[in-house]
């Protein structure tokens, strides 16, 4: 009885030890994912900022998931001989802010550059406008619209319950 307790106690930490020492892995993913500080995952790289001065040659709206902050503003700025594509931000966000983007507007951008699906993209992190400043993300690449998601609940997370 002792030894067959014994041979499924060590089958058991056999397996166990196997199974651990496998590790996350990458899944589907080419290459790893950028992570801030808070170890959330990013789109774009924060050790890669640019700075992008222009004039506005297009502004779209694109919708990229769901919910409030779905609809997002994309600038296309020519800078020089080329034309970079920014992503700025949620339109909610913009029109809280009062903020507005024209054709045929200077521009300053301090953005970071897209990885993955948005290579060759940038992801906006500050607008320099008119003489206005607007800031979109902080150093960590965290966006400012985070704060305006926060409800004024206890933070419980439980939803209605019946």
């Amino acid at each position: 009885m002792i030894k067959k307790i014994t041979i499924v106690t060590m089958v058991i930490l056999m397996t166990a030890v196997l199974a651990y020492s496998q590790g996350r892995g990458q899944g589907y993913n080419e290459r790893p994912l950028y992570r801030n500080r808070v170890n959330r995952l990013h789109t774009f790289d924060v050790t890669a900022a640019a700075a992008i001065e222009g004039k506005v040659t297009k502004v779209e709206k694109c919708i990229e998931g769901r919910g409030r902050y779905a609809a997002g503003v994309v600038l296309t700025v020519a800078t020089g001989s080329q034309n970079a594509l920014v992503r700025i931000g949620p339109a909610a966000y913009l029109n809280s802010n009062n903020w507005e983007f024209k054709q045929g507007e200077t521009i300053t951008i301090k953005a970071f550059k897209g990885t993955g699906k948005y290579e060759g993209e940038f992801f906006a992190a500050e607008v320099n406008q008119a003489g206005k400043q607007l800031i979109l993300r902080d150093k960590d690449g965290l966006p400012q619209w985070r704060q305006s998601l926060q409800g004024k609940g206890r933070g419980q997370g439980r939803g209605r319950r019946r």
